[in-house]
């Protein structure tokens, strides 16, 4: 009577998926560094170019056209508004009517020619 043995050559089936899997994870391996080294390319680009704005130097200042903030009519000096220089003409009865458009006289003035 046999014992049962016959195993037959379940040795090398079992090495072929031992060699498979470490090719595989090789493979993975490589995959990683590839994505890693262009992370890495990426961030330090990225670096590259923040640095870069940082240490611009600054836009020219603007020019200056007012010593302040001020509305128009702060900015005629009383002097030369009570001597009638540079006046700003105040207009009155400038109200809503006079801006409508959509009735005859307005600022848009609503003109239809007579043919």
């Amino acid at each position: 009577m046999c014992g049962g043995g016959g195993g037959g050559d379940g040795g090398a089936a079992a090495a072929e998926s031992s060699r498979r899997q470490e090719r595989i994870a090789r493979e993975q391996m490589e995959q990683q560094r590839i994505q890693f080294e262009q992370q890495m390319a990426l961030q330090q680009q990225q670096m590259a170019e923040q640095k870069r704005i940082a240490e611009a130097p600054p836009p020219p200042a603007p020019a200056s056209s007012a010593m302040s903030a001020a509305s128009a009519v702060e900015t005629v000096p009383a002097a030369a508004a009570a001597a009638g220089d540079m006046a700003i003409p105040i207009r009155r009865g400038f109200g809503r009517r006079q801006l409508r458009t959509d009735i005859a006289g307005g600022t848009g003035g609503l003109s239809i020619p007579a043919i």
